[in-house]
C-alpha cells in the first residue's frame, strides 16, 4: 500500500495541491508497488489541476488536450506502455511550466514502474 505524505502547507486555492499530495509517496518494503489505478487517479487529478489553472490559455488548453488523450489511453483495460509513455513525454514539459510544484520526475517514475 502506498502512503501519501501529509503536505506541509498548501494554500487551498492552489490547483496543484491535491496532485502534489497524491504523488508524494513512500513505498513500504512489504507492500506492493504502484498500480495502474493509481496512475489513472493521478492523471485525473492532474487534469483537474490543469483545468483550474489561471496561466496562459493556449498552454492550459494544450495541456488539457494532452492529459485527456493520456486519460483515454489509460482507460483501456491494457494500455499500451509505449503510447502512454510517449504521451507523458509530450505532456510533462507543460506540467512543469503550469504546475511547477508537481513532481514530474515522480510521475515519470511511477509510469515507468507500472507500465
Amino acid at each position: 500500500m502506498v502512503h501519501p505524505h501529509e503536505p506541509h502547507s498548501h494554500p487551498e486555492n492552489d490547483p496543484g495541491s491535491a496532485l502534489l499530495a497524491a504523488t508524494t509517496f513512500t513505498v513500504q518494503d512489504d507492500e506492493p508497488v504502484h498500480s495502474l489505478d493509481q496512475v489513472r487517479h493521478y492523471m485525473d487529478l492532474l487534469g483537474e489541476a490543469i483545468a483550474e489553472h489561471d496561466g496562459a490559455p493556449w498552454e492550459r488548453d494544450e495541456a488539457l488536450w494532452r492529459v485527456r488523450e493520456l486519460v483515454d489511453d489509460l482507460a483501456e483495460p491494457t494500455p499500451s506502455a509505449r503510447r502512454v509513455k510517449a504521451r507523458w513525454i509530450r505532456l510533462a514539459p507543460l506540467v512543469e511550466s503550469l504546475l511547477p510544484e508537481v513532481s514530474v520526475t515522480e510521475i515519470t517514475r511511477l509510469i515507468n514502474e507500472v507500465l
